[in-house]
């Protein structure tokens, strides 16, 4: 059975990535942080939702409807990320090496660090969104592992949301790196598990009003999970694992504009390219232009745009250096 989406859905996709990579900048940048303290909390919940939702849709376009997760498929797939976040980690290496210098660091520190930050934690000093990618290769080899038993979809599915809720709540200051491993990693999971669910049951509303109770929903159990339940609390990753699944849901199925299909990948292009490449311009104008965060954050983005327009066909060309998603 194919595996391709229909173009309303990846059409949908494109445009609700744009938006999130723009969350993303906003959350390096620190913009809330302008605000008053219960605005800035507001959107600080918001603007986090943008890379579990990154997960919910790669693990939406990864999953096959007759069998969720293919093994030949799936390391395919895990190679293409583990180049990415190889080409990445290099072109940041700099940046990572100029920041270990300005911190008076020895030789073998820098190079205990490098190591701890690569293989286990998935980011360097300006280069924290690379977790995701790390994240990814984390979770190929977690269903790698899971295919060896042919456990099943159902089986795999629980056992990827157990994971998520047995470890996601655990607090990333710890020094031990198990934890740490494990606390980055198995958040992923249980959003991308989210995603493949959402291939497998593969529920279209029929009626236009169903959106409408779907998005209420939505909004009432992202009000529970920020302002009633306890922080990192299960009640807390349940209703944000509900939330997150809940938008994908909608973006994936309610009608939109319908835009051409050079549009659409520009879109796709440029969210990626944005959010693989910010955080340099961000360490190029924190260390050596001094701008406030609003500056900042309008500048980083105009930036980025712009060069997308410039870089158009270089960047559909150049698609595997950036292209995240299947």
């Amino acid at each position: 059975m194919s595996n391709e989406a229909p173009k309303k859905q990846q059409s949908n996709v494109d445009v609700m990535k744009f938006i999130l990579s723009l969350m993303v900048v906003c959350i390096h940048t620190g913009v809330t942080s302008l605000m008053p303290a219960d605005i800035g909390k507001f959107f600080n919940s918001i603007f986090n939702l943008a890379v579990p939702i990154f997960f919910v849709y790669s693990g939406y376009f990864f999953a096959c409807k007759d069998k969720l997760i293919k093994k030949d498929k799936l390391i395919k797939y895990s190679k293409h990320i583990v180049k990415l976040y190889i080409l990445w980690s290099a072109i940041y290496l700099p940046i990572c090496i100029q920041a270990y210098i300005g911190n008076g660091w020895s030789i073998r520190k820098c190079l205990l660090n490098y190591s701890v930050g690569f293989f286990i934690l998935g980011q360097h000093p300006y280069s924290w969104q690379l977790w995701y990618l790390w994240s990814l290769i984390f979770i190929g080899i977690i269903l790698y592992i899971f295919e060896l038993f042919k456990l099943g979809d159902k089986v795999e599915i629980l056992l990827c949301f157990a994971l998520f809720l047995i470890f996601s709540g655990r607090s990333t200051s710890s020094e031990i790196y198990v934890n740490r491993i494990m606390y980055g990693n198995c958040a992923g999971i249980g959003y991308f598990a989210a995603g493949m669910l959402l291939r497998k049951i593969n529920f279209v509303a029929r009626e236009n009003k169903y959106y409408y109770y779907f998005l209420g929903g939505v909004v009432i159990m992202f009000l529970l999970t920020y302002y009633v339940f306890e922080s990192h609390s299960t009640l807390w990753n349940v209703g944000r694992i509900i939330t997150v699944s809940g938008i994908a849901f909608l973006t994936l199925n309610i009608p939109m504009i319908k835009i051409k299909n050079g549009f659409s990948l520009w879109l796709r292009h440029t969210s990626e390219w944005i959010y693989l490449t910010h955080l340099v311009f961000l360490y190029i104008f924190d260390k050596f232009v001094g701008l406030g965060n609003f500056e900042m954050t309008c500048l980083i983005i105009f930036i980025e745009i712009s060069l997308a327009l410039l870089l158009n066909n270089s960047l559909s060309k150049k698609r595997d250096v950036f292209q995240m998603l299947l």
